[in-house]
């Protein structure tokens, strides 16, 4: 359900310059970074010797990502491996490029995050009555089947998006629930908002969506992230 809030208390903070040519990962990641939003270390690895070079210089398990303009669902795909060893790099690659079956702009190649916390979606997208709107809900790869999320109009104020957080019938595990700790809901707020300016500030860009955004007590980092041109 769309929440019409108020008018925003806040002007949105100018969207990045960063060009967008192909609307692939390693371009949304970098749109985004630009705008705040923390990712782990990483980069695209044009070759499979290049994907074992880089998570040698990482040093630590590594997820790879397949980078294409036309693929949209890389976990459908085969385009995602995740905890791959520094030393398994190179192969992982290779497999990946043969599953996937297409010509792809290269692999990404980025550290594992840490374990833990709540994965949720994250995102913006023009609405034909509404224009900008943000959305926030349960993430991951049932997002669809959940259909837990909240939204209200870009841009959006920090607190108004706590609020329509507790809505969710998911608030109890940002919360804390049974025990654990809870998440920084006021990063996840910024980070909306944040998404939230770079769409209301970029007419170039239909829908920006980053999916999972992991929440945790130190905050948020986004885990992939993919953007679709107007």
């Amino acid at each position: 359900m769309l929440a019409r809030a108020p008018a925003p208390s806040r002007p949105p903070q100018p969207a990045p310059a960063t060009a967008v040519a192909r609307a692939t990962y390693p371009e949304a990641r970098q749109l985004l970074a630009a705008a705040g939003l923390a990712f782990p270390d990483g980069h695209l690895a044009e070759n499979d010797e290049a994907a074992g070079r880089i998570a040698a210089l990482l040093g630590a398990p590594v997820a790879l990502k397949a980078v294409a303009p036309e693929l949209l669902h890389k976990t459908d795909a085969g385009g995602v491996a995740l905890g791959v060893a520094p030393g398994d790099a190179s192969r992982a690659s290779a497999a990946m490029r043969a599953r996937v079956g297409m010509a792809l702009d290269g692999v990404f190649v980025e550290r594992m995050a840490a374990s833990g916390g709540v994965d949720l979606v994250v995102g913006a997208r023009r609405d034909p009555t509404f224009g900008p709107v943000v959305l926030v809900g349960v993430g991951g790869i049932f997002v669809e089947t959940l259909d837990d999320v909240i939204v209200t109009l870009a841009p959006a104020d920090p607190a108004h998006v706590v609020a329509l957080l507790r809505t969710l019938r998911a608030w109890p595990l940002l919360a804390g629930a049974r025990g654990a700790e809870p998440v920084d809901v006021d990063a996840v707020a910024r980070a909306a908002c944040a998404i939230g300016d770079v769409l209301h500030g970029r007419p170039d860009l239909d829908e920006i969506e980053v999916n999972p955004l992991r929440a945790t007590a130190a905050g948020v980092i986004a885990l992939d992230a993919r953007i679709v041109v107007a």
